[in-house]
């Protein structure tokens, strides 16, 4: 698990930002994080980051652009990956779209 900082790991602060933001649970949240994974972003292969964040209902212009500026900040300071060198792809989705394994 890729550390930062006074022992947090960049998953906890990512759902810390999550429920002051957005969620007021956690319970069918799911984070992934991989590093050292190739890429290449505006046509160069300097630090750069993408992600996905799907919800079942929620989200909005203005949640997106507050999740964006919190996940940006936490790319910056912890991961050294630019503000202008990260994509965040938002999905809103219907229940009826996903499945979790728990409810078969």
């Amino acid at each position: 698990m890729l550390q930062i900082d006074g022992g947090l790991s960049v998953l906890h602060l990512w759902l810390t930002w999550l429920n002051r933001i957005w969620l007021n649970d956690d319970k069918y949240v799911m984070i992934v994080l991989k590093g050292s994974v190739p890429m290449s972003f505006g046509g160069t292969e300097q630090p750069t980051a993408y992600g996905e964040l799907v919800s079942i209902g929620g989200l909005n212009p203005d949640t997106n652009k507050k999740l964006s500026a919190a996940i940006a900040s936490i790319l910056e300071t912890k991961l050294s990956v630019p503000k202008s060198r990260f994509f965040l792809k938002f999905y809103d989705t219907k229940a009826s779209h996903l499945m979790s394994l728990s409810h078969l």
